[in-house]
């Protein structure tokens, strides 16, 4: 399978450059005007882990904690499912924490191994009452992350 036909696959339609510039306003459809629907912000991830926890737990959110590294092709591919408009629309109230563990140093593995994180990508999604849901390390199509976060309570 083609890098292409595999992209399309996990639903991401490709993978910018780690210096590609900042997007560029929605091209004009094919009346020749732009589309008049508001452009949706990607699913924001923050790094403090324990704050996004204390956080989630607070506001009984659910969670997405997402470990990945820089060096690694899947993790971006993951990342970049975190910005397709369905997904934005199913993590919507979801409280998002991204562990970069890219370094692979004493405090990055020893993250991983409280969390019993054994590859990248790794995905954790808790329910409102912090309760582990979901774990993946594969990578999935945006429609499968759809319906797996809708589900969560």
């Amino acid at each position: 399978m083609d890098r292409r036909a595999w992209l399309s696959l996990v639903g991401v339609a490709a993978l910018p450059a780690c210096d590609a510039p900042p997007s560029q306003p929605p091209a004009p459809s094919a009346n020749g005007l732009a589309s008049t629907q508001p452009e949706l912000e990607p699913f924001r991830f923050g790094t403090d882990l324990d704050a996004g926890i204390a956080l989630a737990t607070r506001e009984h959110r659910r969670l997405i904690v997402l470990f990945t590294a820089r060096w690694s092709v899947p993790c971006k591919i993951q990342e970049k499912l975190f910005e397709t408009p369905e997904v934005v629309r199913a993590a919507s109230g979801y409280v998002g924490v991204l562990v970069d563990v890219s370094n692979q140093n004493e405090q990055d593995l020893a993250k991983m191994d409280a969390y019993h994180v054994q590859s990248v990508p790794a995905v954790i999604v808790r329910d409102s009452s912090g309760k582990e849901v979901y774990r993946d390390y594969s990578l999935e199509p945006a429609e499968a992350w759809v319906a797996r976060l809708s589900q969560v309570g």
